[in-house]
């Protein structure tokens, strides 16, 4: 009887002795005429859970198998189910109840499991909750979904959130697809919730049924893990909340349906536009795309946004009394930054997989008066630590320093690594692209790697890493990882992202790859990137070529970005860099941003459908800073770029207004900035 279980019940508890009889006992009440499992694990609890669990155990010897954990494993950000109730479950299907919450009917079970059996291509069969408020605050008892009748789940609910679709307690699964998630699953855990990427693979797999009977109780109180039990004191854990959700949409995108991907993309414009009004970044409502969100909002939302833009200063004085941070997206480090620290871990608990007596991976790196910077970078490729070997190739482009002694030295030291290139002109004032003439018809991996001679590697295992991943992921054309800034000015560090585990979209690489990665980071099939598109050969005009292989490694595949950082972007290392300052750059910061112009042009006839609205409004965003630059206020005022100017805060468009009314004032102004119009 055992080998033939069909449902395995999934119950996590901790610290619910005042409650957890009441869920065994809707398990146990249960009317169905085939073998079921009753799984339960406690989580090191504090109080009688385990002593009740065992209690039951007993009496149910045959029926009931309690788990017993010594240390808390959810603190550690493992998930239970998972790790422990799913490799044991025997059944079919996966019925999910916690410790707290409770199932109310006799045949909720036989009920759903007759359904999922007469329509084998649905992946999981729902119902509605009764929500229970147990805070004693007068609340009443209400359904969750109130549905008049049995319907599919729609997807659009589910890409809202949990709330407007169904409770855990109600979920009987196909275990073969909620015991096998994505990558984007491991995003909500990282934020504490698994039920929002459960629900969407589930989705993604078959429809979900909902019947509109409440057959389960979700109990709502103050040990409750919701984040939703209190927003006012509570800003941090909301803010962090819908961070999660937006990094999972944006993780669950590429598994998303086709037909689909635009409920997609609105989801993730509303979160973001939440995200903005708890970080008190009203402005920024008022810029496309978003400012179609916030004119559907009422009309007092709309006036108080209007006077939070006009009035800064008071809106930060009242966020500093209600104890609100104003960090932006980008300023939430993942973990504890410091390069001591990164460099000072062990990693040999990552032996990797993929061994090789052949060159798989060719790292380039190009050299120019670096004498100060380059040891750091050939030490990070030199300690890599691979089971397969990797040749890395150092381009001099006559360097005026001691960066050719310093290349000749470790070439010398390693001859089976290094391999040094030295020209006799540079190559660089004659427009020549190193990569195509010196670096790629000599490479002999498989993979291509990249860093340039003033930035490095921390981690050993980077490669291997990086390596593994693709071997075991051929639909792959890249992967990527998080990269620490370092400001050589003075030396301090931050996250180059904040992000977690997924893949890279157009999303993140399109708009100027603010959410993509850094180059150093990027290791890439090589028969991909030996491929040059027309619009790289746009960019490469231009000074640029790390935007147009993003956009063409993102065509040909996936790229997978790994949460972990192994490498350092040094920051005004080249006093050349346009980066360095915009004033006194004005002619460097204008071409680059007609370059950015021109090759998005070209890259559109490539991209797919979906893509070419986002290049379309990226376009627009630099045609409207390219006006300011060139001193062409007037024409921001003109359609489609009236709208951009109508997102800017109130002294953006007084300026623009002055500039545009005293023309002659304006000309002097940059007649004495030495701005050409």
């Amino acid at each position: 009887m055992e080998n033939n279980v069909l449902v395995s019940i999934c119950c996590l508890a901790y610290n619910h002795e005042k409650y957890l009889r009441d869920t065994l006992e809707g398990f146990l009440m249960q009317k169905v005429d085939f073998p079921i499992e009753i799984l339960i694990n406690d989580d090191a609890s504090t109080d009688h859970t385990a002593e009740i669990m065992r209690e039951y155990e007993a009496k149910y010897p045959g029926l009931i198998r309690a788990f017993y954990q010594p240390v808390n494993l959810y603190s550690q950000g493992k998930d239970l189910c998972l790790e422990v109730l799913y490799p044991q479950a025997r059944g079919k299907y996966i019925a999910l109840c916690e410790g707290d919450d409770y199932w109310t009917h006799p045949n909720k079970l036989q009920r759903q499991v007759d359904f999922l059996e007469a329509h084998p291509e649905y992946s999981a069969c729902v119902h509605d909750t009764m929500l229970h408020y147990c805070g004693g605050d007068g609340k009443k008892d209400r359904p969750l979904l109130n549905h008049a009748a049995d319907c599919d789940v729609r997807f659009e609910d589910l890409c809202n959130g949990m709330s407007y679709s169904f409770h855990t307690s109600s979920v009987v699964a196909k275990k073969s697809i909620i015991a096998n998630p994505q990558d984007f699953f491991y995003v909500g855990l990282r934020y504490g919730f698994g039920d929002h990427p459960d629900g969407l693979w589930l989705y993604v797999n078959g429809p979900i049924r909902c019947l509109k009977e409440c057959m389960s109780v979700y109990r709502i109180h103050s040990g409750s893990a919701s984040w939703s039990a209190a927003v006012d004191g509570e800003y941090d854990k909301l803010r962090e909340f819908i961070i999660g959700k937006l990094e999972l949409l944006r993780a669950f995108r590429p598994y998303a349906p086709k037909d689909k991907l635009d409920v997609v993309d609105r989801a993730i414009l509303e979160k973001e536009f939440e995200l903005m009004y708890i970080e008190g970044r009203d402005a920024d409502q008022r810029k496309p795309p978003y400012d179609e969100i916030l004119a559907a909002k009422s009309l007092t939302y709309r006036a108080k946004n209007e006077l939070k833009t006009l009035f800064p200063a008071i809106q930060r004085r009242y966020r500093e009394k209600r104890g609100y941070t104003t960090a932006r997206f980008g300023e939430l480090p993942m973990q504890p930054l410091s390069l001591e620290n990164l460099q000072k871990l062990t990693y040999d608990d990552y032996p990797g997989t993929t061994v090789s007596d052949e060159c798989l991976v060719s790292v380039f790196c190009t050299a120019y008066n670096h004498e100060a910077f380059l040891r750091d970078a050939l030490d990070g490729f030199v300690n890599q630590r691979t089971r397969f070997r990797y040749e890395v190739l150092v381009n001099d482009d006559v360097s005026t320093d001691s960066t050719r002694d310093i290349i000749r030295e470790y070439a010398e030291k390693y001859p089976d690594i290094i391999r040094p290139f030295y020209q006799e002109k540079n190559l660089y004032s004659q427009k020549i692209d190193v990569y195509r003439t010196v670096f790629f018809p000599n490479a002999r991996g498989k993979y291509v790697a990249y860093c340039e001679g003033d930035d490095y590697w921390t981690d050993p295992t980077k490669l291997q890493r990086q390596v593994d991943w693709l071997e075991t992921h051929p639909e792959c054309s890249a992967c990527v990882h998080n990269t620490v800034l370092k400001y050589c000015g003075d030396g301090h560090i931050e996250p180059l992202l904040d992000r977690y585990e997924g893949s890279v979209d157009f999303s993140n690489i399109v708009p100027g790859m603010p959410g993509a990665y850094h180059t150093s980071s990027l290791v890439a099939r090589k028969d991909i990137l030996d491929q040059a598109t027309d619009f790289y050969e746009v960019a490469c005009k231009y000074d640029f070529g790390d935007y147009p292989e993003a956009l063409w490694l993102r065509l040909n595949g996936t790229i997978h970005f790994l949460d972990r950082f192994m490498s350092v972007y040094r920051i005004n290392s080249n006093a050349s860099a346009w980066s360095t300052g915009v004033d006194g750059q004005y002619d460097k910061l204008r071409l680059f941003i007609t370059g950015r112009i021109e090759m998005l042009r070209a890259f559109r006839p490539h991209a797919p459908q979906e893509v070419r609205e986002l290049v379309d409004r990226t376009i627009r965003d630099y045609e409207f800073e390219l006006m300011y630059i060139e001193g062409r206020d007037r024409e921001q005022r003109r359609a489609p770029y009236d709208k951009l100017l109508r997102a800017k805060p109130f002294d953006y468009q007084f300026k623009n207004f002055v500039k545009c009314t005293l023309p002659g004032i304006q000309r002097l102004h940059r007649k004495k900035r030495g701005y050409e119009n």
